[in-house]
């Protein structure tokens, strides 16, 4: 079987987690074809400009504070979520943001004027980072999150190609072309990989393709928000 390299460094457009390779020597009569390795380089980061770094609050006027980028430790994040709230609230700079240690929830307090978190209204928050629903909280001076919190963004990433997958999957955001589901189960700096150890993932077309002008999209497992990978990605494909 022939083998087919795609890597983000070797993209005729796009940025790297959604780009386009155009084949120099189309390859006709494509029957299918089984993935045989993934490497992405896991960079991103705890907080991600214009994916989560937003808090808004409300206590009858909104005030939107915004977050640094960048890797943080659950301590080191909810320092940095006081600091721009108070930097964000102009009438006083009392709001507490703490990490409670014993049930690892996230709170925020005021000690007189009762506020709402707009985790719902708006979008790109904090709020699935540290536990909270992406929903508008009530109006009260404290809020505990409502599970505990996960600095891991996503569960998956989902690799999309509209050229190299078969079926649209039908998902909670409508059908998506999508190609592999992997797990990520390694720290920042460290390569997210798969491997064919046997497995053999198959994708068949139902009619043969002409493989020439391939798109390729990843995303977190809401299947929608691009990872903002931070460096490269490389899939080995055989092709029959």
């Amino acid at each position: 079987m022939k083998k087919l390299t795609l890597s983000s460094k070797d993209k005729s457009s796009g940025n790297n987690n959604n780009c386009k390779f155009i084949l120099k020597h189309p390859i006709k009569n494509v029957n299918g074809i089984v993935i045989e390795s993934l490497s992405i380089d896991n960079n991103y980061y705890t907080v991600m400009t214009d994916v989560n770094d937003l808090v808004y609050i409300n206590d009858g006027t909104s005030y939107k504070a915004t977050l640094d980028q960048g890797i943080y430790t659950i301590q080191e994040l909810v320092t940095e979520i006081q600091k721009q709230v108070r930097s964000a609230y102009s009438t006083d700079n009392l709001h507490e943001v703490t990490f409670v240690t014993l049930t690892k929830k996230v709170q925020f307090y005021h000690p007189t004027t009762p506020f709402i978190l707009e985790f719902g209204t708006y979008n790109k928050t904090i709020a699935k980072s540290i536990g909270y629903d992406e929903s508008d909280t009530s109006s009260l001076q404290t809020h505990l999150s409502d599970r505990v919190y996960n600095l891991n963004y996503s569960k998956e990433i989902i690799i999309h190609s509209s050229i190299l997958a078969s079926d649209k999957y039908y998902t909670t955001e409508g059908t998506k072309p999508i190609l592999f589901i992997q797990s990520i189960n390694t720290s920042f700096g460290e390569n997210l990989t798969y491997n064919n150890n046997g497995e053999n993932i198959t994708i068949k077309y139902h009619t043969p393709k002409v493989l020439k002008n391939i798109d390729i999209c990843i995303t977190f497992d809401d299947y929608e928000t691009l990872i903002p990978i931070n460096g490269y990605f490389r899939m080995v494909f055989s092709i029959f």
